[in-house]
């Protein structure tokens, strides 16, 4: 489903176009219209490796090679006279990239980088030099984002097709409540199981526990594809969580997951990789800033 047209956002970009003095931008795109995959290849330099990639992606997308465009990086090498290299690629069709270029300029900006939605948002609240594999939950209003990261890099993605508002539209139809109200309820009072929440606490719990199971399917997955994929057999099972997205402020959600999933869980840092806030902390609120983690992915 489609939330906004493209004369919708063509509207929005010429709007901030009129009202700001840039044209130079980074993109974001959905994760829903990439694609992720680990391609191990015979022991090469390193300026052959896109070449070798690109005689490859064939078997795992259903594109040709010439009808995409693609990035890798380089997750281990072997350089012994029978070793290999092991990329991670992400892949966008070139329509997608033409369509958007196309909005864009038509608005006046330049498209400088573009970069799949869950990569920023790993670059961002995934620490740099982390060692372990975790999931990232980005929480937004209409969509919630899965990414199982491995050493910074995304290896699977998966867009689940609601987030807060379909929790807001609970508590409206339970509660005949406004959606004005739902909306403070749920941000405010949110999944804090008290006496005196009980009310918002049992409407909010059933769309929260499908987003929990969604979680522990996909936890689940990579518990079995470590084990089953030779390029993920020494990899570790996922040993955190972290929450982003304008609605992983909703109050009580994260230990909500830890403790449904049995594994940590807490709120991303979006600046972990940009400054040090126990020496300067910037003037937005951290509730905030959960919104605005794909953004600082994409500028840092």
């Amino acid at each position: 489903k489609q939330f906004f047209s493209e004369n919708d956002l063509t509207d929005v970009l010429a709007l901030i176009r009129k009202k700001n003095n840039f044209d130079m931008v980074h993109v974001s795109i959905q994760e829903e219209e990439a694609f992720f995959v680990r391609i191990r290849l015979p022991f090469m330099e390193i300026q052959e490796i896109r070449g070798a990639t690109e005689l490859h992606l064939e078997e795992y997308i259903p594109y040709a090679a010439p009808d995409v465009e693609f990035d890798y990086e380089i997750i281990i090498t072997d350089p012994r006279p029978d070793g290999y290299v092991d990329v991670n690629v992400s892949v966008l069709p070139k329509m997608v990239v033409k369509k958007y270029l196309e909005i864009f300029s038509t608005t006046g900006f330049r498209p400088i980088l573009f970069m799949v939605e869950a990569e920023a948002t790993a670059r961002a609240v995934v620490r740099k030099g982390e060692g372990d594999v975790v999931m990232v939950v980005n929480m937004g209003r209409q969509s919630t984002v899965l990414s199982i990261v491995v050493r910074g890099l995304v290896w699977f993605s998966y867009t689940i097709k609601f987030g807060g508002d379909f929790l807001t539209e609970r508590l409206v139809k339970s509660c005949s409540i406004t959606t004005a109200e739902a909306e403070r309820s749920k941000m405010k009072k949110g999944l804090v199981n008290t006496p005196e929440n009980q009310d918002v606490f049992d409407c909010l719990l059933p769309s929260v526990s499908s987003i929990r199971d969604e979680i522990s399917k996909h936890y689940l997955f990579w518990s079995r594809h470590r084990k089953e994929s030779f390029m993920a057999q020494n990899e570790e099972e996922i040993t955190k969580i972290i929450l982003c997205g304008s609605q992983a402020a909703i109050p009580g959600i994260v230990d909500y997951i830890s403790t449904a999933m049995g594994v940590t869980a807490e709120l991303c840092n979006p600046w972990v990789n940009i400054l040090n806030i126990e020496q300067y902390v910037p003037s937005i609120k951290k509730d905030d800033v959960l919104e605005y983690a794909t953004t600082l992915g994409l500028i840092k």
